[in-house]
């Protein structure tokens, strides 16, 4: 028996969203354009047609992939509301989901750049990874993106 309020492919939808949607509940992206079943739900894109990547609906200068990645949203050029566009936060540093910070730029000594380097260090291809990235002081998901296939 499955269970219907599990997620197990960390798309954001359960199991039974899934069936109802007619999305694949073991895979992230039913429809292969790198965007999680869950988030293009969210956001009003078709999740069993392939959404072009470089799409820009509201016109801010992210596509639907640099929105997805910094947590945006498509359909709004300024996703907290702060005045600032959410590129120009992106491009600068701020959080383009943080109200809080005005639009402004953290100052350089809390900056922090991280390198992530995800893979198979075995070679044999049988590993399939997620990365999840989570802001400490909301315990809110920033990112979630998981491997297309065993190997990749």
């Amino acid at each position: 028996m499955v269970a219907l309020n599990k997620i197990p492919d960390c798309d954001g939808l359960s199991n039974l969203e899934e069936y109802q949607l007619g999305t694949r509940p073991d895979y992230f992206d039913s429809d292969g354009d790198l965007l999680p079943d869950g988030w293009e739900h969210q956001h009003g894109l078709d999740l069993l047609k392939h959404t072009p990547l470089d799409l820009d609906s509201d016109g801010d200068g992210l596509d639907l992939f640099d929105e997805y990645l910094n947590g945006t949203d498509p359909n709004n050029n300024d996703s907290d509301g702060d005045g600032t566009d959410d590129q120009e936060e992106v491009n600068q540093g701020s959080f383009p989901n943080d109200s809080s910070d005005g639009g402004q730029p953290p100052d350089p000594d809390e900056m922090l750049t991280v390198k992530i380097i995800v893979g198979d260090p075995s070679g044999s291809h049988s590993e399939r990874w997620t990365v999840e990235v989570t802001d400490l002081k909301t315990d809110s998901t920033i990112l979630n993106h998981q491997s297309p296939a065993f190997g990749e």
